[in-house]
């Protein structure tokens, strides 16, 4: 079970802090066109995140950036308090601008490590700062100071964990083995030809391993079997094609590796319970919070 104790939400950002007793009926894997930031006092599980997987645990900061498919690996029940931070591009790039710092997102993921652990002292730090934002959020109407007042101090958090970032990034590498590594040179493949016919023979090939040992490495790392990872990336992509008013739905089912138009709005169905076209329609509408959406 899974309960928001507090919430804010302005146009481009959501914020909120809760807490969460997970059960297996928990619909895990996800992504969003969105940057996510995770801070957690408590937890006790693994994440896979775009092509590694993550041990989480108390005081760890996450990065998830847009479109980046994630998803909880759990063997017991997890529990977890965590502030979660969702933040559109749209709305962080005039700020950014603002105060002369467009590229402090790219800084985020230039070194390929999206998870730090932090001290006490720094996590109150955070905690203080978002707690004083989410306040914010007992107004039903804020007004354009409260509004200026809280883009401040997101600019501020994001400054700190930047920081952080820098700080940590050292001692946060996570030690890889073999099969971690294996994994990554499979995703590594799959995202730069999502486009052309894959299979587990034509990886067993390129890769020169096994195509029963890649099956087996690849869900026991990521949760998922290669062929549902491809069909995510395949729809991830083709989500970003259809927000282009200009590309037709027939040029991007083709370009992202589907063989029909049938095939291509039956696999899109599945993963986002909607159609090509639907979503073409209404893909600059969409609600902010993913949990709502």
């Amino acid at each position: 079970m899974e309960d928001i104790i507090s919430e804010i939400e302005l146009e481009g950002l959501y914020i909120e802090y809760k807490k969460s007793n997970i059960n297996n009926t928990f619909i895990n894997e996800h992504y969003h066109d969105m940057y996510e930031i995770d801070i957690f006092e408590k937890a006790n599980f693994d994440i896979f995140v775009k092509d590694k997987k993550y041990k989480i645990n108390d005081r760890d900061v996450l990065l998830i950036n847009q479109y980046d498919l994630h998803r909880l690996i759990y063997s017991t029940t997890p529990i977890y308090a965590r502030y979660v931070i969702y933040l559109k591009k749209d709305f962080l790039d005039p700020i950014l601008r603002s105060f002369s710092i467009p590229e402090i997102m790219d800084i985020f993921f230039s070194h390929n490590i999206q998870k730090i652990n932090i001290n006490i002292k720094q996590q109150n730090i955070l905690s203080d700062l978002l707690n004083s934002i989410l306040k914010k959020g007992n107004n039903h109407i804020l007004s354009p100071m409260d509004k200026a007042e809280i883009k401040a101090k997101m600019i501020l958090l994001i400054t700190k964990l930047c920081k952080l970032f820098s700080q940590n990034i050292n001692d946060s590498a996570n030690a890889y083995n073999k099969k971690d590594i294996q994994v990554e040179s499979i995703i590594e493949y799959i995202d730069a030809n999502y486009s052309k016919n894959i299979s587990l023979n034509k990886l067993s090939n390129i890769l020169h391993v096994n195509k029963y040992y890649i099956s087996h490495i690849f869900k026991e790392t990521t949760g998922f079997t290669v062929i549902e990872y491809l069909q995510y990336k395949r729809i991830i992509e083709a989500q970003k094609m259809l927000k282009h008013p200009d590309i037709s739905i027939i040029d991007i089912c083709y370009d992202c590796g589907f063989n029909s138009v049938q095939h291509f709005y039956r696999v899109f169905n599945k993963f986002t319970n909607t159609t090509p076209l639907k979503y073409k329609k209404i893909a600059n509408c969409k609600t902010l919070n993913p949990a709502k959406s």
